[in-house]
């Protein structure tokens, strides 16, 4: 399960090198995570939670810590890009960024008989970039959702 989170690590460190800008970098860390939660069977994790609890919480904190770091190095990118509105605080919105992910995480409030992990990811993505994008940020998902989309 660690090296699951260090093959994520690696993968973030290689988006951040190939993504031109803060945006297209956040865009492609979520269509890495919609990837992944499509392949993570939710018996598995249900199972992980229930009878290795300890190493589940283990992972969880390290999960945790990272995604702050790295959503907090693409909000000072944005800054620093002037693709996010600069009234921002990247460590607050980091800090909100991974406890809403744990919410997400969850199955408390949003069930996976009703609520595809995937789908919330996209959704919350939508709604995170949307919160703090300048209008130079808002342009570039615009223009990035007409090429591709996030999911």
């Amino acid at each position: 399960m660690l090296a699951k989170v260090e093959q994520d690590l690696e993968a973030f460190v290689q988006i951040r090198t190939l993504s031109d800008n803060a945006v297209k970098e956040i865009l492609e860390i979520a269509k890495h995570v919609i990837h992944t939660l499509r392949k993570v069977s939710p018996a598995l994790m249900y199972d992980l939670q229930k009878y290795h609890h300890e190493s589940w919480c283990t992972m969880n904190d390290l999960r945790k810590a990272h995604i702050y770091t790295q959503i907090k190095s693409n909000l000072e990118r944005g800054l620093a890009e002037g693709l996010y509105r600069k009234e921002i605080d990247a460590d607050i919105i980091s800090k909100i960024y991974v406890t809403t992910a744990m919410i997400i995480a969850g199955d408390e409030i949003f069930p996976l008989q009703e609520y595809p992990k995937y789908k919330v990811v996209e959704m919350f993505m939508n709604y995170h970039i949307h919160g703090i994008a300048s209008p130079q940020g808002l342009a570039l998902l615009e223009l990035y959702s007409l090429e591709k989309g996030i999911g």
